[in-house]
């Protein structure tokens, strides 16, 4: 007589380690192909490789000093990130040109 696999499992006649395949079940769900339409072309215009740069910071709260990585694509950003040994959060203001960081304050 052929059990099925839950019942072997059940059973103790299969490895809990056995990999389960939804082809051996009649109510798993159909898988669905899904497709992501293909990015806008930027034709001849800028680049963007190399426009991340690496700052050196010092939270204004405990003083420790850690490195930021900002993207330089934007010319003017402001954003709020966590000190990575007091966690307490701070504002960042940084302006940018593409690939250089002109001007970066760090307010409390």
């Amino acid at each position: 007589m052929s059990s099925s696999p839950w019942e072997r499992l059940w059973n103790g006649d299969e490895d809990v380690a056995t990999p389960f395949h939804w082809g051996q079940c009649q109510d798993a769900p159909a898988l669905v192909e899904r497709s992501t339409p293909p990015l806008p072309s930027l034709g001849n215009g800028p680049t963007f490789a190399g426009m991340e740069v690496a700052e050196s910071v010092q939270c204004p709260f405990c003083g420790q000093a850690f490195e930021l990585v900002i993207d330089t694509s934007l010319p003017s950003q402001r954003f709020t990130t966590d000190c990575e040994v007091c966690c307490r959060p701070f504002e960042v203001v940084a302006d940018c040109e593409p690939g250089e960081i002109l001007g970066l304050d760090v307010l409390q």
